[in-house]
């Protein structure tokens, strides 16, 4: 029998007490909450439509198997602010130097609306492994960085957040609007910056 799958009211209210209680950074937070909105709760395992174990806000991985037992809303939230820090780590250790007119920066340095957007993409699409799958820093078809990676490392953060529309696979109704949504929270600070 499912669980009583929590209100979106109920799950921001876990996230702001927990992110309280670990002292998650404003951007961290702000992160979380509109993941909440973009992924849902299921304290239930649930198939993400491609076979792929999922529950929380869409954590999947070696850790979440069908017919586990649920999960408590508070462990879901930290395992999101806790998914979102490791997050924002890697992707500025991957991504490495940005070229800016007034130097280099690094992805912790981009604005928080491209942080976000980012991070959810990849959040969806990972890595990526040569021969395997696409992903942000590895091709199924190529051994190579994806066109927002070199976007990005090049100075091109216009050209890095419109990229965001080319991973609509697969072709749901739901990964539109998630691109559509990264996208816009992407360029939000950059249009504002003009």
């Amino acid at each position: 029998m499912p669980t009583v799958k929590p209100t979106q009211k109920q799950a921001e209210a876990s996230i702001r007490k927990v992110g309280t209680k670990t002292k998650a950074s404003a951007l961290v937070l702000a992160i979380a909450l509109g993941a909440a909105v973009k992924e849902g709760i299921s304290l239930d395992v649930y198939d993400d439509g491609l076979g792929i174990p999922t529950v929380c806000f869409g954590q999947t991985g070696k850790a979440v198997k069908f017919g586990q037992a649920p999960r408590v809303l508070d462990e879901c939230s930290e395992a999101l602010l806790a998914r979102i820090e490791v997050g924002i780590a890697h992707l500025d250790t991957k991504i490495g130097a940005i070229r800016t007119p007034a130097g280099p920066i690094t992805f912790n340095q981009l604005t928080a609306g491209e942080q976000e957007a980012f991070l959810s993409l990849y959040d969806n699409v990972g890595d990526g492994k040569y021969g395997v799958k696409d992903g942000l820093f590895a091709q199924k078809t190529a051994d190579r960085v994806s066109i927002i990676v070199s976007r990005l490392r090049a100075g091109d953060r216009w050209g890095a957040c419109m990229g965001i529309f080319d991973w609509k696979y697969p072709q749901w109704r739901g990964i539109q609007k998630r691109r559509q949504a990264e996208n816009a929270t992407c360029v939000r600070d950059l249009v504002a910056a003009k």
